[in-house]
């Protein structure tokens, strides 16, 4: 295996900084296309399309309608759904938990699943203190599996349920599928975040939206998208007042129809065209090219990490094979991640912002390896040596 010649163009940022990067989970570097994405339109066009009619706010609408389609297109998401942009997906999240305020009543179930990253929590933790609904999340037998009976016998109590695609601490997996057919009467929304660069996202009518972050996926920070269902997005008031989401400002304001009402300021679509550069980088490589990568790097690293008898695997390895946390019993997690620095080697050690998940696993601090296209033999050579004598 030899992901250098498949992506010379991507992993030359990595040659230059003569660094071994295993942080894929948290965030992935842009190539070289997609950042010449982003200058070439603030370089040539730079403003947005609703600037006027000019020839420079005519590209600015062909780039956006372009770009906008070559994101459904990668995804390919139906036509039931709209995007809406935000700086994130922690700030899309609470955009759509705040705007549920007016809907959700005391005494409704917000069930979120069972590792999830603080931004999958507080959101609707909040929103329950709100309004008086319960916050639940989703218990687990003695084998570490989801209660599915406890969750059939709550459902036609459950208002909104929250699941990631993937843990980022664990890979623990939720089947959404299954969360589908239990709660078809439920708001479901789901963070892909964690899956977006190895996998495609769930196809599932039943979802009421997608979580979906492009610089976990080689694409630009500062933006992200969450695909929602139109019929939701007519039910919740936007949260952001101002700017382009208006129709009219009079004794009774009225907003511009659907996903253009949470669009209050200044778009950048020099984002939105990296992004899309982005979705055809990872389509040109491909899931099946990808997952080859993860599967070569994880069995690489898993066959050195349990060699030593003080070294446990936390992580879910045949559920999800882009990443793998471990636990030195004799050594501290911190100080672990310093060692492989001093060789240049990057990975993640803490509780990776989900403190409930790490206490879940028993764990004060755990170890995080997580793989991408960026990843050559070497880097897993250099890796592996370096863990042996760690």
């Amino acid at each position: 295996m030899n992901a250098m010649k498949t992506i010379d163009e991507y992993v030359s940022y990595f040659k230059d900084k003569k660094v071994d990067y295993f942080d894929y989970a948290a965030t992935t570097f842009m190539p070289q296309k997609v950042i010449e994405s982003w200058v070439e339109y603030q370089n040539n066009i730079g403003i947005y399309y609703g600037k006027g009619n000019n020839i420079l706010a005519d590209k600015a609408y062909n780039t956006y309608i372009n770009s906008e389609k070559s994101i459904f297109n990668h995804f390919n998401v139906s036509c039931d759904y709209k995007l809406i942009y935000g700086k994130n997906v922690t700030e899309l999240i609470n955009i759509i938990a705040l705007s549920l305020g007016e809907i959700i009543r005391p005494m409704d179930v917000i069930l979120i699943g069972p590792y999830e990253h603080h931004s999958n929590i507080l959101p609707w933790k909040y929103l329950a203190k709100r309004t008086g609904a319960i916050f639940i999340e989703m218990p687990l037998t003695i084998n570490d599996e989801i209660d599915w009976s406890y969750l059939e016998r709550i459902k036609q109590k459950v208002k909104i349920v929250a699941v990631s695609s993937a843990s980022n601490t664990n890979g623990f997996k939720v089947d959404v599928e299954k969360v589908c057919g239990i709660f078809s009467k439920s708001y479901i929304f789901v963070d892909e975040s964690q899956t977006v660069a190895h996998s495609s996202i769930v196809k599932n009518d039943r979802i009421t939206a997608h979580f979906l972050s492009s610089h976990k996926m080689y694409g630009p920070k500062n933006i992200a998208g969450a695909f929602i269902k139109k019929e939701f997005i007519d039910e919740i008031p936007p949260l952001f007042l101002g700017g382009g989401m208006v129709e009219t400002v009079a004794l009774e304001d009225t907003w511009k129809k659907c996903e253009k009402k949470f669009e209050a300021g200044t778009v950048d679509i020099g984002l939105i065209s990296a992004w899309a550069k982005a979705c055809e980088f990872v389509n040109d490589i491909g899931y099946d090219r990808i997952n080859e990568i993860d599967n070569y790097c994880i069995s690489k690293v898993y066959d050195v990490l349990v060699s030593n008898p003080n070294v446990r695997v936390v992580s879910k390895v045949n559920d999800c094979k882009s990443l793998i946390s471990f636990v030195n019993d004799k050594k501290n997690a911190h100080d672990i991640e310093y060692s492989l620095a001093e060789n240049n080697i990057i990975i993640r050690s803490g509780n990776m912002c989900a403190q409930p998940s790490i206490r879940k696993m028993g764990e004060f601090a755990i170890n995080r390896i997580s793989f991408g296209i960026g990843v050559s033999e070497m880097n897993i050579e250099n890796l592996c040596r370096v863990l042996k004598e760690v």
